[in-house]
């Protein structure tokens, strides 16, 4: 299972180029774990079912905003808190805060793309207290600031638009 991870890569690597950190990160993020909870169903472990997590992506999506609690998650669920973390656990590899945590940074990433807003709006619409803690856990899964990230990737951005209307009309000459 593939996740992203929440500190700085050890000093010496580069940074993530900003083709591995696209927006699409959120589909890899709902792949990943389904082909997980599936191969551990194959393998008769405790985990949670598709219909289950489709509801908690569901429930975080709409709660993206507020404080989301591993008990507001379980009750979702109508499971106990320590067997919705033990399975959700098993299911994802990762714990309810890193999962919901990745979850907002990757929709954060999404809308820094998709929009002018500035990043104090972003990092509020995404749970954020503010925008210095969303700097610094952007910073710990991407490796370079928020601003940073969105810089590099509306130019990259750009560039494939640029591409790709090229194509087109080479297609319709």
């Amino acid at each position: 299972m593939h996740t992203l991870p929440l500190r700085r890569p050890p000093h010496g690597y580069p940074a993530r180029k900003p083709e591995q950190t696209a927006p699409a990160s959120l589909n890899i993020i709902d792949i990943s774990f389904q082909e997980e909870s599936s191969k551990s169903e194959q393998a008769g472990k405790n985990v949670l079912a598709a219909w289950q997590i489709q509801r908690l992506n569901t429930y975080i999506d709409e709660c993206m905003a507020t404080r989301i609690r591993t008990m507001d998650l379980a009750a979702a669920l109508e499971l106990s808190v320590s067997h919705f973390s033990r399975i959700f656990k098993q299911s994802f590899g990762v714990s309810p805060r890193i999962y919901i945590l990745q979850r907002r940074i990757a929709t954060a990433c999404s809308s820094m793309l998709l929009s002018d807003l500035h990043l104090t709006d972003i990092a509020y619409m995404h749970g954020f207290c503010d925008q210095s803690h969303f700097t610094r856990v952007f910073n710990s899964v991407h490796g370079v600031s928020p601003q940073e990230w969105r810089r590099l990737n509306k130019r990259s951005q750009s560039a494939t638009d640029y591409r790709g209307a090229l194509a087109l009309n080479a297609i319709a000459a």
